[in-house]
């Protein structure tokens, strides 16, 4: 090194900025419908396609004005329901359509 001269900083590691994003989700794989929500406490639930017996959305004021709902698989056991925040709306029922084929469904009205 070179007298005078300060070594160089270290390089910090960019942080993207959709990385709160990347812990949320919903998906259903395998059979499963998993569901991860939370920036700082984290939190995955699964369950069983197979032991959805039916689905909640709820909407608060702002949710409805960006498109969102919370959705909700309600089970017979465990914790009863497994939940997931601010989902877009279409995604909440493909999310329900594909897990448990013809319940949302028939709920639905033609457009």
């Amino acid at each position: 090194m070179a007298a005078g001269r300060r070594p160089a900083p270290a390089r910090r590691r960019a942080r993207p900025r959709d990385r709160p994003r990347r812990a949320l989700g919903h998906a259903f794989v395998d059979g499963h419908v998993v569901m991860r929500s939370g920036s700082v406490l984290r939190s995955r639930d699964a369950v069983a396609a197979g032991h959805v017996i039916g689905w909640n959305q709820r909407a608060t004021w702002f949710q409805r004005r960006a498109g969102l709902v919370a959705l909700a698989a309600t089970t017979a056991g465990g914790k009863g329901q497994v939940h997931v925040p601010d989902v877009p709306v279409d995604a909440a029922i493909a999310l329900a359509e594909a897990a448990t084929p013809g319940l949302v469904g028939q709920f639905l009205e033609s457009r």
